[in-house]
């Protein structure tokens, strides 16, 4: 990491920089919501949890949903 980034960093007493990020889409909130009812979905967000569990630090590792907006079209 560059020096400029590390001033960035102190001057806004930001934390410490990450190395990745994941996402998971659906197509709309009704589809995320729904995992649960679903067996295969549910099984699949077991898996998914394991395999993070291998190279992840789940307990510093923020999580949060959030919505998509297009805000200038192409």
């Amino acid at each position: 990491m560059g020096a400029s980034t590390n001033r960035l960093r102190a001057s806004r007493n930001a934390p410490d920089p990450f190395d990745g990020i994941a996402e998971i889409c659906y197509e709309n909130r009704q589809a995320l919501e729904s995992v649960g009812g679903d067996p295969k979905a549910r099984q699949a967000s077991r898996e998914l949890l394991e395999d993070e569990k291998r190279f992840v630090d789940l307990s510093s590792s923020p999580i949060w949903t959030g919505i998509e907006r297009e805000i200038i079209s192409g």
